[in-house]
């Protein structure tokens, strides 16, 4: 009996003996990133870069680390109905200042391939809203994220979409 409270009572716990609460909020992070990714139909590889750095930054994460974490995430995104839950975790793990970093990841992911698309914005809105920012917080990222990134992203005029 007490070896099986002890198995219970160590599920969970990081190779220090440590619970890892991280997992589940770095997972529902890492949804985001990927339904941003996705939400024009089209996952370009500037995108598929964008949100391996924005896990690598968050979470300070090794690649492999990424990998495992995205692989994770991929099947989570797969498994769920809506947002809601992956917003819930967040919210439950995050102040608000926190949650703006992810914003900021997520307008990163969306402006990587230099395209805001009608779809990927909508998204955006919704996921401010589920992280409780206001549509203020968000546009604020959102102006951030342009400034900072404006010399580098890359030059799309010509397709007849612009930002």
């Amino acid at each position: 009996m007490l070896k099986f409270l002890t198995k219970i009572l160590n599920t969970g716990l990081d190779s220090d003996g440590n619970r890892d609460e991280k997992e589940p909020v770095e997972i529902a992070t890492a949804v985001f990133l990927l339904e941003i990714a996705h939400a024009d139909s089209t996952v370009h590889p500037l995108e598929e870069a964008a949100v391996r750095d924005g896990l690598q930054t968050l979470f300070k994460k090794s690649a492999s680390q990424v990998d495992s974490l995205l692989e994770s995430a991929r099947q989570a995104r797969e498994k769920s109905f809506d947002l809601y839950q992956f917003a819930k975790e967040i919210n439950g793990h995050f102040q608000a200042e926190e949650k703006t970093v992810i914003l900021e990841n997520i307008w990163r992911v969306v402006y990587a391939d230099g395209v805001l698309d009608k779809y990927e914005e909508a998204l955006v809105r919704k996921i401010a809203k589920l992280l409780r920012l206001s549509h203020r917080e968000m546009i604020q990222v959102k102006l951030k994220v342009l400034d900072k990134e404006a010399d580098s992203l890359p030059d799309r005029s010509d397709d007849g979409q612009g930002t």
